[in-house]
């Protein structure tokens, strides 16, 4: 049981993350705190959401000249 409980913690921690920021284009970092501010922000809904807004910032960030530094801060591929 606990070996369940742990390969969980893992995957759900640390991996997803990771595969979260490769395939949207998402550094580790990003994807990291963005669950934390959305989560204080709009509680477990934010934390349901967490990626999906960051994505829809980072996109508004790259079509908007004077941002497009920030939303390469935020992108995996620094």
């Amino acid at each position: 049981m606990a070996a369940l409980l742990l390969i969980n913690l893992v995957f759900s921690f640390l991996w997803e993350p990771v595969l979260m920021g490769r395939r949207l284009d998402l550094s580790l970092c990003t994807v990291f705190l963005s669950l934390l501010i959305w989560q204080s922000l709009l509680g477990l809904t934010g934390a349901l959401l967490a990626v999906p807004l960051t994505l829809a910032v980072k996109l508004a960030l790259e079509l908007t000249p004077r941002w497009r530094g920030l939303a390469l801060l935020m992108s995996a591929r620094s």
